[in-house]
């Protein structure tokens, strides 16, 4: 059996990819807010949800695909406290049937509040 070869989506951090596609599927990175490089962990925890999130949604933008392709996200919350806040952003953001979701609090790293990752299923 032969092992499919990755395309990679790199991002403006040359360390590691913002996702790879195997097959019809394209599995996303850790996103966090900002812009990528580092900046952005002082902002309030909204803006770091919507900035995540932007960023995951321009990442399926460039492997061809929309938010309704994702099939599973995980989230990752400093603070489990935030949930509330970061649930009334998330339902706003992700569209009708909402895809599988795991929420997990744990130390993220570097100060930042939030972060997602996921899987989604290509056309």
């Amino acid at each position: 059996m032969t092992t499919p070869t990755p395309t990679l989506y790199a991002g403006p951090n040359p360390g590691y990819a913002l996702g790879a596609k195997v097959g019809d599927l394209l599995f996303l990175s850790l996103h966090v807010g900002g812009d990528g490089l580092g900046n952005g962990r002082e902002a309030p925890f909204d803006e770091q949800v919507r900035q995540a999130f932007g960023r995951l949604f321009d990442t399926l933008d460039r492997a061809g695909a929309d938010r309704s392709a994702i099939a599973k996200l995980t989230i990752y919350l400093a603070d489990i406290a935030d949930f509330d806040a970061y649930n009334v952003i998330y339902r706003e953001l992700m569209p009708e049937p909402r895809p599988a979701r795991s929420t997990i609090q744990t130390p993220i790293g570097h100060g930042w509040r939030f972060a997602v990752d996921g899987v989604a299923v290509l056309p």
